[in-house]
């Protein structure tokens, strides 16, 4: 019998694959890291130029956000979004 701490161990993995197994948090992934200046992308525009709905595309920046892949990036009152190392890693491994 497993126990709760032996499925601990496996809870952040199984989160990454989840986040990395959606094809529109992949492209998400791989539109930000293909930006010179992602930082200045928010929301509305990732949703304009990938037409993805708004709430849509928060969501899915909220996922990959939660295992690292991307981190949120304050300007003032807006907020962007670039890829982390990890999350270059990772794109490269699904390519």
């Amino acid at each position: 019998m497993r126990t709760r701490q032996q499925y601990q161990q496996f809870r952040k993995p199984a989160k990454l694959h989840k986040a990395l197994s959606n094809e529109r948090r992949l492209l998400l992934l791989s539109y930000l890291a293909a930006q010179e200046n992602p930082d200045l992308l928010a929301v509305t525009d990732l949703a304009r130029e990938l037409d993805i709905e708004y709430t849509l595309v928060s969501k899915h920046l909220l996922t990959l956000d939660q295992v690292d892949l991307i981190e949120r990036v304050r300007h003032g009152k807006s907020v962007g979004y670039r890829v982390t190392d990890f999350g270059r890693k990772c794109l490269k491994l699904t390519s």
